[in-house]
Parts: structure tokens; C-alpha cells; sequence
């Protein structure tokens, strides 16, 4: 039998971000959802995230990820629910025009701090490519 803190425990041991049994229900911004996981677990990378995954398959503990609250359709009862407000990192490279923007970025981070020129239209694109002052993300493995 499995314990919340023996949860905590083996996830704590696995990654560098906090763990913490859940305790209070979780709000979302679905006000509709109400969490109540086992666990939640903070990553602060790649590499912790690759270990809650490892866990949680070997455990057979069901998964939710949690960024903002926008889009969850159910509620995490019982199993992992993985915060990535602590991966909220946004790095961009104008010379490459590449942008690395973490899943716990919010907007106002991600688009109000970019140089200029990082996202910009080029000069040959048509008038529709992008509004002034936004740019557009995607995610890779």
C-alpha cells in the first residue's frame, strides 16, 4: 500500500523542485475543477520532468499537468498533478530567431520582454504573418 508520503518521498528523491502532498483542494482557473492529487510536484526542467514521468509509470499513478489552469477538462483526484509554474523561463535569440519559452511561461513574460526584431515579420513575409508586438510559440521535444 502506498502512502501520500511515501509519494512525496520517491518524488522528492527523483527530482530538484519542491514536492509536496496536495493537502487543500486546488483551484484552477476552471472554477468548475476542483484538484485533489496525491501529490504535486514543481520541475524545474526537462530532466525533472522526465523523472516524474518515470515515476508515476512505475507507480501506474495517473498524470495531469497543470500550467495555467486554462484548458483542463478533468480534474487530478488521486494521482500526480505537475505544477510548471517554476518553468516559466523565456529565452529568445535573435540572430537564430528562435525562442525557448517554458511551459509555465505566462504571456505577458513571453511578449512583453522580447527584443524587438526576435519575432518581427520579415521584411518579404505578407502584411497577415504577425500583429506588432506578438509573437507565436510551438513546442519541441
Amino acid at each position: 500500500m502506498r502512502t501520500t508520503q511515501t509519494l512525496v518521498d520517491e518524488f522528492a528523491a527523483a527530482i530538484a523542485g519542491p514536492v509536496r502532498p496536495a493537502g487543500d483542494p486546488i483551484a484552477s482557473f476552471q472554477t468548475g475543477l476542483v484538484h485533489r492529487p496525491a501529490v504535486v510536484v514543481e520541475p524545474l526542467g526537462s530532466s525533472d520532468v522526465a523523472a516524474v514521468l518515470a515515476v508515476a509509470h512505475r507507480r501506474s499513478l495517473p498524470l495531469t499537468v497543470h500550467a495555467t489552469g486554462h484548458g483542463l477538462r478533468a480534474p487530478a483526484d488521486g494521482g500526480v498533478l505537475v505544477a510548471t509554474s517554476r518553468m516559466a523561463a523565456v529565452r529568445i535569440d535573435p540572430v537564430q530567431r528562435l525562442a525557448r519559452i517554458g511551459a509555465g511561461a505566462r504571456w505577458p513574460r513571453s511578449s512583453l520582454r522580447r527584443p524587438r526584431t526576435a519575432c518581427d515579420r520579415p521584411p518579404a513575409a505578407p502584411r497577415r504573418w504577425a500583429s506588432p508586438g506578438t509573437c507565436s510559440a510551438g513546442a519541441s521535444g
